[in-house]
């Protein structure tokens, strides 16, 4: 049993002789944030009053199988990994050692690491298992020690663990000698913690268990990954004199914790993206199991209360078999869950990788679990197809026709299901898709949302879609010029600056200049300021106040004597305006033909089939009844997908 020590303890004490304590790998990386739990623990620090203590949480051990001296951090990891980077931080800076008390270099034998007498390597107090990326990271980045083992590519995780030796780095930089001295007291001998000791593997689990039900905090892969091992222990208790069955149990809980490794690796691979622990089960849960409109929020009480029970092993209704299925599932499927999350980071198909990324930039929503079915089921055939049957969905459902984001969550949930478990045919799976898109497609609400917004004085620039939409035009202008080079990086939307605009009216909002006054005079040239066609896409986030400048100006790079640009104009800008570039004049026809251009764009490249009248143009541009408008090319062969859709196809 688990020894329970009523005694709280310091650093200090819980630190001693030649115990090391190791996080294992099956554990999550660190994940604590400057702006959340190292500022709470700052203040706690901060707020301590003298003479007294302060009660900080609770450290669960198990001793290592092989070796009695090493503890495996079961709980409290996050916070022992904060207090080694501070302490190193602290010991980095405080001269000779502490007043009646010991050296540096004794405290960095007790706290951090140590060569023991006549050796060349170096032993740790406390590390990460070998195989995991933060180990080595955290000997050479946090603790600053010379390591011959190459750096493995950064994480999540350890970018969180530069954060923190930043944050602690910065707090404490204009410190004086007495108040360092002051705060590693605190740290080490004034805070304090329950210490549980486990001897036994199996009572890991039951203790996660009963620490959940007194309120005690654990993520819902944590929870997962523990109950799923009881229940393993349970079964071997089920049969304690059957070989196998203990073999099965045993064999079981070792690829719990080697999925679970994986699960961790994946999750905090991207140097990019947060990848979430809830997001990745419940999209795995929807996928998994049959999807249910009633318990759609409540994946981790299903999973947890009514599918993965002792109850349920107990009395037959959950087996072994079951278990390790759904564990097998959960490896394979993280690797595609992170692939369709973080493509660019992946090693799919360069093809795979673009389209993966335009439907992240556009968002993937309700697709997830579908996705993660497809990629479990992979026909490289058909995957590209797939993905743009996907995109064009998100696009001409949200973007264009304005519906509410939920829209047809239901449908695909219950779809990702049928086509993990009942091998239906990729054509299939496209065929509903483009079935849903051609449904739920209204051009009508999209033309109406655009008259909306041009008597708001908004138009087409406060158009949900238009930073994507823009994107995709000067992906295809690219294509037509056959040129690799990329001048326009999505990030550059991602990245807001105070007072610049990735996005620019050519015809500006506020014209002062005399070029634009003498060309636009009336209301109705006026009133085309947020038409579509006087939208263009920068290579370069500008400065707003640039959007005032005549056309010539804008339009023309200048440098200065050095051949240094001091002015980027269009003419060396995106592809887009490049294009624009190619004016001599800006005028109001020069807005309405280039609007008519994006719309036909817009028909084609997403296979809209629909004519589009001119008073529908007239209007989608914002253009004066007794302005001309000029012919718009439209698809005239109907797409082999579109069919009546009925309410029984949703």
């Amino acid at each position: 049993m688990a020894k329970n020590k009523d005694d709280l303890k310091s650093l200090s004490q819980i630190f001693r002789d030649e115990i090391s304590f190791v996080v294992p790998d099956y554990q999550r990386g660190y994940s604590w944030s400057k702006d959340k739990q190292l500022e709470d623990l700052w203040e706690d620090l901060e707020n301590m009053p003298e003479n007294s203590h302060h009660y900080t949480g609770m450290f669960t051990f198990c001793k290592d199988d092989e070796d009695d001296n090493k503890y495996i951090i079961v709980d409290g990891q996050q916070r022992m990994t904060t207090l080694i980077i501070l302490i190193n931080e602290l010991l980095k800076r405080i001269d000779g050692g502490i007043p009646n008390g010991s050296t540096v270099e004794e405290y960095k034998k007790k706290y951090l690491y140590k060569k023991p007498y006549g050796a060349i390597y170096t032993v740790y107090k406390f590390y990460y298992s070998k195989d995991d990326p933060s180990d080595i990271f955290f000997k050479t980045k946090i603790l600053e020690q010379p390591c011959t083992e190459a750096i493995p590519t950064n994480t999540l995780y350890t970018h969180n663990l530069l954060d923190a030796k930043e944050y602690f780095s910065e707090k404490i930089k204009d410190y004086t000698q007495e108040q360092l001295i002051a705060l590693f007291k605190k740290v080490t001998e004034r805070l304090k913690f329950n210490e549980y000791l486990i001897e036994d593997d199996n009572e890991v689990y039951v203790t996660f268990e009963t620490m959940n039900n007194r309120g005690k905090e654990l993520s819902t892969l944590e929870l997962l990954k523990n109950r799923l091992i009881y229940l393993s222990t349970l079964y071997s208790f089920l049969q304690p004199d059957n070989q196998t069955s203990a073999k099965n149990a045993e064999e079981l809980r070792k690829s719990i914790n080697n999925v679970w490794k994986t699960i961790y690796q994946y999750l905090g691979k991207s140097t990019k993206k947060k990848l979430n622990d809830d997001s990745f089960l419940r999209d795995h849960w929807i996928m998994y199991f049959r999807y249910d409109r009633k318990t759609s929020m409540v994946f981790k009480d299903d999973l947890l209360s009514k599918t993965f029970t002792a109850k349920r092993l107990l009395s037959n209704q959950l087996t072994i078999e079951e278990i390790n299925r759904y564990v097998m599932s959960l490896q394979t499927s993280i690797v595609n869950w992170f692939n369709i999350n973080c493509p660019i980071e992946s090693e799919l198909d360069e093809t795979e990788k673009t389209w993966l990324t335009r439907l992240n930039r556009v968002g993937i929503g309700s697709f997830k679990p579908l996705l993660m079915a497809a990629y479990c089921k992979k026909d490289d055939s058909k995957m590209v197809e797939l993905l743009k049957a996907c995109e064009r969905f998100r696009f001409l459902t949200f973007a264009v026709s304005g519906r509410r984001s939920n829209t047809a969550d239901y449908h695909f949930y219950t779809l990702a299901h049928d086509f993990y478990e009942q091998q239906k045919l990729f054509e299939v799976l496209i065929d509903e898709i483009n079935g849903q898109t051609n449904y739920w497609l209204d051009i009508n609400s999209f033309i109406i949302s655009a008259v909306d917004r041009y008597q708001k004085r908004e138009g087409f620039y406060s158009w949900s879609g238009l930073r994507y939409f823009l994107y995709e035009y000067e992906r295809h202008i690219q294509e037509g010029t056959m040129d690799k080079d990329q001048k326009v990086n999505w990030e550059t939307f991602e990245n807001n600056q105070a007072n610049k605009i990735s996005i620019e009216h050519i015809y500006p909002q506020s014209p002062t200049d005399n070029y634009w006054t003498t060309r636009f005079v009336s209301d109705k040239d006026k009133n085309l300021t947020h038409s579509l066609g006087n939208l263009l896409l920068l290579s370069i986030a500008k400065n707003s106040e640039q959007q005032n400048y005549s056309f010539d100006k804008k339009k023309e790079t200048t440098r200065n004597e050095r051949g240094e640009i001091t002015h980027h104009g269009y003419d060396t800008g995106s592809y887009s305006e490049i294009e624009v570039s190619k004016n001599n004049e800006w005028l109001p026809s020069s807005i309405i033909e280039r609007g008519k251009v994006l719309i036909n764009f817009l028909k084609t490249h997403w296979e809209i089939n629909h004519v589009f009248t001119d008073e529908e143009i007239n209007k989608l541009l914002n253009i004066s009844e007794d302005q001309p408008t000029l012919e718009i090319d439209h698809v005239s062969d109907q797409p082999d997908w579109v069919e009546e859709s009925s309410e029984e196809q949703l």
